[in-house]
C-alpha cells in the first residue's frame, strides 16, 4: 500500500462514525400524538313514576285511573268523564296534587228525601241533628266547621287526611259524634284516643 492509499484509509476510518451517526439522525423521525379527551357520557334523564288514583263520588265513570305525576284532582275527574250533575265542587280542592293509590271522592249535593207515610201523606225529613249534649270545650276544634288549617293542627292530622275529613262530611254530612271520626279512612281506633281530648262535634 502506497503512502497515499494509507492516508486515504485513514480518512475514511475517522469519517466512518460521523457517516453512520448522520445517516441513523436522518432516519429518525419525531412523532407527537395528541390525546383528544372522550366526549362526556350523556346521562339519561329520569322520568317520574305515574299516579295512580282510586276516584269515587259524583263522576260520571268512576273508577282506578293512572296518570302521569303531578296530575292534579281536575286532571283524575276529566279522565273519569267529568263531574255528574250533582257534584258539589265547592267541597273539594281541584287543584291538590293527590299522591300514588290514594282514594278520592268527589263530594255530592245533599238530597232531601220526602218518605210518604202509611196514610200516604208527603212529609219533609228534617235533617239529622248533631248531638245536642256534645259540647266544644275551649281549645277544642269543631271538626263540622273547621278547615283544612284548622284540622292540620290536631295531632297526626295531615293535609291528606285532613282533606278526607272534608270530602267525607260533603258526601255524609256533618259528624253526629267524635267517635264518627273513625269512618274516616286513615283514622283507627289509636288516632281518635289522641284526637279525643282536642275536637268536638257542633252544628254550628
Amino acid at each position: 500500500m502506497s503512502k497515499r492509499d494509507f492516508i486515504i484509509a485513514a480518512i475514511l476510518a475517522a469519517l466512518l462514525p460521523l457517516l453512520l451517526l448522520i445517516n441513523s439522525c436522518g432516519k429518525t423521525s419525531t412523532e407527537i400524538v395528541i390525546s383528544t379527551p372522550a366526549p362526556p357520557t350523556p346521562t339519561a334523564e329520569t322520568t317520574p313514576a305515574p299516579v295512580r288514583v282510586y276516584l269515587t263520588g259524583c263522576v260520571q265513570q268512576p273508577g282506578v285511573y293512572e296518570l302521569p305525576a303531578h296530575s292534579i284532582v281536575d286532571d283524575f275527574v276529566t279522565a273519569a268523564g267529568g263531574p255528574t250533575a250533582d257534584a258539589d265542587l265547592n267541597h273539594i280542592n281541584l287543584a291538590r296534587e293527590p299522591q300514588h293509590e290514594e282514594q278520592v271522592a268527589i263530594p255530592c249535593l245533599p238530597t232531601p228525601t220526602t218518605p210518604i207515610t202509611a196514610t200516604g201523606v208527603v212529609t219533609e225529613t228534617a235533617p239529622a241533628a248533631v248531638d245536642p249534649v256534645a259540647t266544644c270545650q275551649p281549645g277544642q276544634v269543631n271538626v263540622n266547621t273547621a278547615n283544612g288549617v284548622q284540622l292540620e293542627s290536631l295531632p297526626g292530622i295531615g293535609p291528606s287526611l285532613a282533606q278526607r275529613i272534608i270530602e267525607h262530611m260533603a258526601l255524609n254530612g256533618p259528624f253526629q259524634t267524635v267517635e264518627d271520626l273513625e269512618d274516616v279512612p286513615g283514622i283507627g281506633p289509636a288516632a281518635l284516643e289522641k284526637l279525643r281530648p282536642h275536637v268536638c262535634v257542633r252544628d254550628e
